[in-house]
Protein backbone atom coordinates (compact mmCIF):
# COMPACT_ATOMS: atom_id res chain seq x y z
CA UNK A 1 0.00 0.00 0.00
CA UNK A 2 2.71 2.30 0.61
CA UNK A 3 4.62 1.48 -2.51
CA UNK A 4 0.96 2.89 -4.46
CA UNK A 5 0.56 6.02 -1.89
CA UNK A 6 4.71 7.11 -2.71
CA UNK A 7 3.51 6.12 -6.47
CA UNK A 8 0.60 8.34 -6.46
CA UNK A 9 2.10 10.97 -4.89
CA UNK A 10 5.04 10.54 -7.19
CA UNK A 11 2.94 10.98 -10.04
CA UNK A 12 1.23 14.06 -8.50
CA UNK A 13 4.12 15.92 -7.81
CA UNK A 14 5.30 15.52 -11.56
CA UNK A 15 1.76 16.76 -12.78
CA UNK A 16 1.74 19.74 -10.07
CA UNK A 17 5.97 20.31 -11.36
CA UNK A 18 4.29 19.94 -14.82
CA UNK A 19 2.16 22.60 -14.39
CA UNK A 20 4.18 24.70 -13.04
CA UNK A 21 6.69 25.00 -15.65
CA UNK A 22 4.28 24.97 -18.19
CA UNK A 23 2.98 28.06 -15.78
CA UNK A 24 6.33 29.70 -15.82
CA UNK A 25 6.69 29.27 -19.59
CA UNK A 26 3.59 30.48 -20.49
CA UNK A 27 3.83 33.52 -18.54
CA UNK A 28 7.29 34.48 -20.03
CA UNK A 29 6.08 33.99 -23.55
CA UNK A 30 2.82 36.16 -22.74
CA UNK A 31 5.67 38.96 -21.87
CA UNK A 32 7.28 38.56 -24.62
CA UNK A 33 4.20 39.26 -26.26
CA UNK A 34 4.31 35.66 -28.37
CA UNK A 35 0.77 34.41 -27.09
CA UNK A 36 -2.58 36.66 -25.87
CA UNK A 37 -3.34 37.94 -22.58
CA UNK A 38 -6.96 38.54 -23.00
CA UNK A 39 -9.94 37.47 -24.80
CA UNK A 40 -11.74 39.65 -27.44
CA UNK A 41 -14.85 39.92 -24.61
CA UNK A 42 -12.72 41.01 -21.90
CA UNK A 43 -11.16 44.16 -23.27
CA UNK A 44 -14.43 46.23 -22.64
CA UNK A 45 -15.41 47.82 -19.38
CA UNK A 46 -18.68 49.39 -17.86
CA UNK A 47 -18.59 53.50 -18.07
CA UNK A 48 -21.48 55.77 -16.97
CA UNK A 49 -21.91 56.41 -20.90
CA UNK A 50 -22.32 52.03 -21.15
CA UNK A 51 -19.21 51.27 -22.14
CA UNK A 52 -15.67 51.74 -23.50
CA UNK A 53 -12.90 49.67 -23.43
CA UNK A 54 -10.50 49.44 -20.44
CA UNK A 55 -8.38 52.68 -19.88
CA UNK A 56 -5.55 52.17 -19.78
CA UNK A 57 -5.35 48.53 -21.26
CA UNK A 58 -2.27 47.21 -23.09
CA UNK A 59 -3.79 43.66 -24.27
CA UNK A 60 -2.82 41.46 -27.02
CA UNK A 61 -5.85 39.02 -28.44
CA UNK A 62 -6.49 36.15 -31.19
CA UNK A 63 -8.78 37.86 -33.94
CA UNK A 64 -9.51 36.55 -37.34
CA UNK A 65 -6.48 37.86 -38.71
CA UNK A 66 -4.03 36.86 -35.87
CA UNK A 67 -2.53 37.85 -32.77
CA UNK A 68 -3.53 41.68 -31.94
CA UNK A 69 -2.25 44.24 -29.85
CA UNK A 70 -5.16 45.84 -28.14
CA UNK A 71 -3.55 49.48 -26.54
CA UNK A 72 -6.05 51.40 -24.64
CA UNK A 73 -5.88 55.51 -23.79
CA UNK A 74 -7.04 57.11 -20.02
CA UNK A 75 -10.62 57.57 -21.85
CA UNK A 76 -10.85 54.04 -22.46
CA UNK A 77 -10.29 53.59 -26.65
CA UNK A 78 -7.65 52.08 -28.72
CA UNK A 79 -6.43 55.10 -29.40
CA UNK A 80 -2.94 57.41 -27.73
CA UNK A 81 -3.01 59.56 -25.03
CA UNK A 82 -3.88 63.08 -26.41
CA UNK A 83 -3.82 66.19 -24.42
CA UNK A 84 -7.06 68.22 -24.35
CA UNK A 85 -5.23 71.40 -24.74
CA UNK A 86 -4.57 72.27 -28.24
CA UNK A 87 -1.13 72.69 -30.28
CA UNK A 88 -0.76 76.00 -31.61
CA UNK A 89 -1.05 75.32 -35.17
CA UNK A 90 -2.36 72.07 -35.76
CA UNK A 91 -5.65 71.22 -36.59
CA UNK A 92 -7.84 68.36 -35.12
CA UNK A 93 -10.22 65.70 -36.08
CA UNK A 94 -12.24 63.84 -33.75
CA UNK A 95 -13.37 60.19 -34.77
CA UNK A 96 -16.59 58.92 -33.40
CA UNK A 97 -17.71 55.47 -34.69
CA UNK A 98 -18.27 52.09 -34.02
CA UNK A 99 -16.30 48.08 -34.25
CA UNK A 100 -15.02 49.24 -37.61
CA UNK A 101 -13.07 52.06 -36.15
CA UNK A 102 -12.48 49.96 -33.46
CA UNK A 103 -11.17 47.42 -35.59
CA UNK A 104 -9.87 44.93 -33.05
CA UNK A 105 -8.68 42.47 -35.98
CA UNK A 106 -6.45 45.01 -37.14
CA UNK A 107 -3.04 46.49 -36.14
CA UNK A 108 -3.42 49.44 -34.46
CA UNK A 109 -0.95 51.56 -36.65
CA UNK A 110 -2.84 49.96 -39.58
CA UNK A 111 -6.43 51.42 -39.06
CA UNK A 112 -7.49 54.21 -41.52
CA UNK A 113 -7.49 56.84 -38.58
CA UNK A 114 -3.67 56.05 -37.71
CA UNK A 115 -3.21 56.36 -41.38
CA UNK A 116 -5.06 59.09 -41.81
CA UNK A 117 -3.45 60.75 -38.86
CA UNK A 118 0.21 59.78 -40.84
CA UNK A 119 -1.24 61.36 -44.06
CA UNK A 120 -1.45 64.90 -42.42
CA UNK A 121 2.52 64.62 -41.05
CA UNK A 122 2.19 66.15 -38.03
CA UNK A 123 -0.13 68.87 -39.39
CA UNK A 124 -3.52 67.26 -37.98
CA UNK A 125 -4.43 65.01 -34.86
CA UNK A 126 -7.16 62.10 -35.47
CA UNK A 127 -8.22 61.47 -32.11
CA UNK A 128 -10.83 57.80 -32.36
CA UNK A 129 -13.52 57.19 -30.39
CA UNK A 130 -15.35 54.03 -31.20
CA UNK A 131 -16.11 50.92 -29.71
CA UNK A 132 -18.02 47.52 -30.53
CA UNK A 133 -21.58 47.95 -30.57
CA UNK A 134 -22.00 51.90 -30.86
CA UNK A 135 -24.59 53.51 -33.01
CA UNK A 136 -25.48 56.88 -32.98
CA UNK A 137 -26.91 57.08 -29.40
CA UNK A 138 -23.52 56.01 -27.46
CA UNK A 139 -21.77 58.61 -30.44
CA UNK A 140 -23.51 61.29 -29.22
CA UNK A 141 -22.85 60.63 -25.16
CA UNK A 142 -19.31 59.82 -26.30
CA UNK A 143 -19.03 63.05 -27.88
CA UNK A 144 -21.05 65.43 -24.70
CA UNK A 145 -18.77 63.67 -21.93
CA UNK A 146 -15.65 62.91 -23.51
CA UNK A 147 -15.15 63.86 -27.13
CA UNK A 148 -15.78 67.82 -26.77
CA UNK A 149 -13.64 67.94 -24.45
CA UNK A 150 -10.56 67.94 -26.63
CA UNK A 151 -11.89 71.05 -28.47
CA UNK A 152 -11.88 69.06 -32.21
CA UNK A 153 -12.09 71.16 -35.52
CA UNK A 154 -14.22 68.74 -37.29
CA UNK A 155 -16.12 65.59 -35.86
CA UNK A 156 -16.94 62.86 -38.29
CA UNK A 157 -18.81 60.23 -37.75
CA UNK A 158 -18.48 56.37 -39.19
CA UNK A 159 -22.46 55.41 -38.97
CA UNK A 160 -22.50 51.61 -40.90
CA UNK A 161 -25.63 51.05 -42.42
CA UNK A 162 -25.50 47.35 -41.55
CA UNK A 163 -26.89 47.99 -37.82
CA UNK A 164 -26.28 51.63 -36.42
CA UNK A 165 -30.13 52.33 -38.42
CA UNK A 166 -32.25 49.24 -36.31
CA UNK A 167 -33.22 51.32 -33.24
CA UNK A 168 -30.39 52.25 -31.73
CA UNK A 169 -31.03 49.14 -29.08
CA UNK A 170 -32.33 49.74 -26.14
CA UNK A 171 -29.87 47.42 -24.00
CA UNK A 172 -31.51 46.72 -20.56
CA UNK A 173 -30.36 49.37 -17.27
CA UNK A 174 -28.06 50.92 -19.95
CA UNK A 175 -28.47 54.74 -21.15
CA UNK A 176 -30.70 54.81 -24.00
CA UNK A 177 -33.18 57.84 -25.92
CA UNK A 178 -36.64 57.79 -26.41
CA UNK A 179 -38.37 60.25 -29.03
CA UNK A 180 -41.06 62.58 -27.78
CA UNK A 181 -43.97 63.14 -29.85
CA UNK A 182 -42.96 66.50 -30.37
CA UNK A 183 -39.79 65.25 -31.45
CA UNK A 184 -37.86 65.81 -28.76
CA UNK A 185 -35.14 63.43 -27.71
CA UNK A 186 -34.91 62.00 -24.03
CA UNK A 187 -32.09 60.16 -22.11
CA UNK A 188 -33.20 57.39 -20.01
CA UNK A 189 -30.63 55.61 -17.24
CA UNK A 190 -27.71 57.61 -17.61
CA UNK A 191 -24.86 57.95 -15.70
CA UNK A 192 -24.94 53.67 -15.81
CA UNK A 193 -23.34 52.26 -12.70
CA UNK A 194 -23.58 48.48 -13.31
CA UNK A 195 -21.33 45.81 -14.01
CA UNK A 196 -20.06 45.22 -17.64
CA UNK A 197 -22.04 41.95 -19.53
CA UNK A 198 -22.75 43.22 -23.03
CA UNK A 199 -22.15 40.63 -25.46
CA UNK A 200 -20.61 42.94 -27.84
CA UNK A 201 -17.98 40.20 -29.70
CA UNK A 202 -17.64 36.59 -30.22
CA UNK A 203 -16.94 34.90 -27.65
CA UNK A 204 -17.05 34.68 -24.10
CA UNK A 205 -15.42 36.21 -21.53
CA UNK A 206 -12.49 34.92 -18.96
CA UNK A 207 -13.48 32.67 -16.34
CA UNK A 208 -11.67 33.48 -12.79
CA UNK A 209 -9.80 30.65 -13.32
CA UNK A 210 -8.37 31.82 -16.60
CA UNK A 211 -7.90 35.26 -14.72
CA UNK A 212 -5.45 33.60 -12.50
CA UNK A 213 -3.56 30.85 -14.74
CA UNK A 214 -2.18 31.71 -17.76
CA UNK A 215 -2.19 27.70 -19.00
CA UNK A 216 -5.62 27.88 -18.15
CA UNK A 217 -6.24 31.37 -20.13
CA UNK A 218 -4.11 30.23 -22.76
CA UNK A 219 -6.29 26.46 -23.17
CA UNK A 220 -9.95 28.48 -22.70
CA UNK A 221 -8.05 31.40 -25.75
CA UNK A 222 -7.77 28.35 -27.71
CA UNK A 223 -10.97 26.31 -27.72
CA UNK A 224 -12.84 30.53 -28.00
CA UNK A 225 -10.90 30.84 -31.32
CA UNK A 226 -13.51 31.38 -34.33
CA UNK A 227 -13.76 32.46 -37.78
CA UNK A 228 -15.67 35.64 -37.19
CA UNK A 229 -18.70 36.53 -35.06
CA UNK A 230 -21.07 33.24 -35.53
CA UNK A 231 -20.20 29.55 -36.78
CA UNK A 232 -22.70 27.22 -38.30
CA UNK A 233 -25.06 27.27 -41.24
CA UNK A 234 -28.08 28.89 -39.69
CA UNK A 235 -26.19 31.20 -37.78
CA UNK A 236 -24.26 32.31 -40.23
CA UNK A 237 -27.18 33.03 -42.59
CA UNK A 238 -29.06 34.47 -39.96
CA UNK A 239 -25.91 37.25 -38.61
CA UNK A 240 -25.61 37.44 -42.62
CA UNK A 241 -29.24 38.16 -43.40
CA UNK A 242 -29.36 40.58 -40.53
CA UNK A 243 -26.19 42.32 -41.21
CA UNK A 244 -26.59 43.15 -44.68
CA UNK A 245 -30.27 43.45 -45.36
CA UNK A 246 -31.43 45.10 -42.07
CA UNK A 247 -35.47 45.44 -41.40
CA UNK A 248 -35.64 49.02 -40.37
CA UNK A 249 -39.30 50.61 -38.97
CA UNK A 250 -40.08 54.05 -39.26
CA UNK A 251 -39.78 54.28 -36.01
CA UNK A 252 -35.56 53.17 -36.25
CA UNK A 253 -35.80 55.71 -38.93
CA UNK A 254 -37.17 58.62 -36.94
CA UNK A 255 -35.21 57.96 -33.74
CA UNK A 256 -31.90 57.51 -36.26
CA UNK A 257 -32.77 60.41 -38.19
CA UNK A 258 -33.50 62.57 -34.44
CA UNK A 259 -30.05 61.23 -33.19
CA UNK A 260 -27.92 62.65 -36.03
CA UNK A 261 -29.49 65.83 -35.95
CA UNK A 262 -29.32 66.24 -32.40
CA UNK A 263 -25.74 65.11 -33.07
CA UNK A 264 -24.87 67.61 -35.63
CA UNK A 265 -26.38 70.44 -33.61
CA UNK A 266 -24.30 69.73 -30.39
CA UNK A 267 -21.22 70.28 -32.43
CA UNK A 268 -22.49 73.23 -34.44
CA UNK A 269 -23.42 74.38 -30.96
CA UNK A 270 -19.45 74.15 -30.18
CA UNK A 271 -18.82 75.72 -33.11
CA UNK A 272 -17.36 72.63 -35.05
CA UNK A 273 -18.19 70.88 -37.86
CA UNK A 274 -20.16 68.05 -37.78
CA UNK A 275 -19.58 64.98 -41.09
CA UNK A 276 -20.85 61.67 -41.23
CA UNK A 277 -19.20 59.14 -43.51
CA UNK A 278 -21.61 56.20 -44.43
CA UNK A 279 -20.12 52.73 -44.54
CA UNK A 280 -21.83 50.07 -46.49
CA UNK A 281 -22.41 46.27 -45.84
CA UNK A 282 -19.89 44.12 -47.04
CA UNK A 283 -22.01 42.28 -49.36
CA UNK A 284 -22.72 45.33 -51.33
CA UNK A 285 -18.83 45.96 -51.92
CA UNK A 286 -18.49 42.19 -52.91
CA UNK A 287 -20.73 41.02 -55.81
CA UNK A 288 -19.15 37.37 -55.34
CA UNK A 289 -19.41 37.11 -51.72
CA UNK A 290 -23.20 38.63 -51.90
CA UNK A 291 -23.74 35.39 -54.54
CA UNK A 292 -22.45 32.85 -52.47
CA UNK A 293 -24.83 34.12 -49.30
CA UNK A 294 -27.44 33.80 -51.71
CA UNK A 295 -26.32 30.75 -53.01
CA UNK A 296 -25.86 28.99 -49.28
CA UNK A 297 -28.75 31.03 -48.00
CA UNK A 298 -31.17 31.40 -49.97
CA UNK A 299 -33.68 34.42 -51.60
CA UNK A 300 -33.51 37.25 -49.42
CA UNK A 301 -36.98 38.70 -48.73
CA UNK A 302 -35.96 41.83 -47.61
CA UNK A 303 -35.38 45.87 -48.43
CA UNK A 304 -32.36 46.14 -50.80
CA UNK A 305 -29.78 47.98 -48.68
CA UNK A 306 -29.36 50.12 -51.89
CA UNK A 307 -32.90 51.59 -50.36
CA UNK A 308 -31.61 52.28 -46.99
CA UNK A 309 -28.33 54.17 -48.32
CA UNK A 310 -30.21 56.37 -50.93
CA UNK A 311 -32.68 57.20 -47.48
CA UNK A 312 -29.47 58.49 -45.89
CA UNK A 313 -28.31 60.26 -48.88
CA UNK A 314 -31.70 62.44 -49.21
CA UNK A 315 -31.59 62.95 -45.22
CA UNK A 316 -28.26 64.22 -45.07
CA UNK A 317 -28.75 66.51 -48.58
CA UNK A 318 -31.91 67.53 -46.89
CA UNK A 319 -29.78 68.79 -43.30
CA UNK A 320 -27.47 69.91 -45.49
CA UNK A 321 -24.81 67.74 -43.17
CA UNK A 322 -21.42 66.89 -45.24
CA UNK A 323 -21.01 63.71 -46.48
CA UNK A 324 -18.79 60.75 -47.78
CA UNK A 325 -20.60 57.49 -48.91
CA UNK A 326 -18.08 54.46 -48.81
CA UNK A 327 -19.99 52.47 -51.54
CA UNK A 328 -18.70 53.58 -54.65
CA UNK A 329 -15.17 54.27 -53.26
CA UNK A 330 -14.95 50.93 -52.24
CA UNK A 331 -16.51 49.41 -55.20
CA UNK A 332 -13.62 51.07 -57.02
CA UNK A 333 -11.33 49.49 -55.02
CA UNK A 334 -12.61 45.82 -55.79
CA UNK A 335 -12.92 46.52 -59.39
CA UNK A 336 -9.13 47.60 -59.60
CA UNK A 337 -7.58 45.05 -57.20
CA UNK A 338 -7.35 40.86 -56.28
CA UNK A 339 -6.63 41.66 -52.30
CA UNK A 340 -8.93 41.46 -49.92
CA UNK A 341 -10.50 44.28 -48.72
CA UNK A 342 -13.19 42.45 -45.68
CA UNK A 343 -11.84 39.69 -43.29
CA UNK A 344 -12.47 36.04 -44.20
CA UNK A 345 -15.28 33.85 -42.90
CA UNK A 346 -18.27 35.54 -41.50
CA UNK A 347 -16.37 38.53 -40.42
CA UNK A 348 -17.43 41.90 -42.18
CA UNK A 349 -14.92 44.15 -41.41
CA UNK A 350 -12.41 45.96 -43.03
CA UNK A 351 -8.67 43.94 -43.94
CA UNK A 352 -5.49 45.91 -43.77
CA UNK A 353 -5.96 46.61 -47.39
CA UNK A 354 -9.12 48.17 -46.70
CA UNK A 355 -8.52 50.41 -44.27
CA UNK A 356 -6.07 51.93 -46.09
CA UNK A 357 -8.48 52.47 -49.24
CA UNK A 358 -10.94 54.23 -46.69
CA UNK A 359 -8.12 56.45 -45.11
CA UNK A 360 -6.96 57.15 -49.05
CA UNK A 361 -10.62 58.83 -49.42
CA UNK A 362 -10.87 60.25 -46.08
CA UNK A 363 -7.67 62.35 -46.95
CA UNK A 364 -8.98 63.60 -50.17
CA UNK A 365 -12.02 64.35 -49.35
CA UNK A 366 -11.80 66.10 -45.72
CA UNK A 367 -9.01 68.55 -47.35
CA UNK A 368 -7.42 69.70 -44.07
CA UNK A 369 -5.86 71.24 -42.50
Amino acid sequence: MNRVWRAAAGIAFGLVFALLVAEGAARVLVAQGTLPNRLPADVFASHPIGWTLEPDLHARIFSTNGLVEIRVNDDGFREDNYAQARTDGVSRLLVLGDSFTLALETSQEKTFHTLLETVYAGDVEVIAMGASGYQPAQERLVYEHLGAAYDPDVVLLMLYTGNDLIGNTEWPDLPYYSLDEDGSLTLHDYPYSGAFELPLVAGQHSTRLMRSSMVAFLAGAVLNRSDGPVEGHDDVCRFQLKENFPELTDDDWALTEALLRALRDDVEADGKQFRVVIIPTELQVEPAQKDKFLADCGPVDRPDPAENQARLDAFFEAEAIPYLDLLPVLQAARAETDGDLYLPGSDTHWTAAGHQVVAEALAGWLDLP
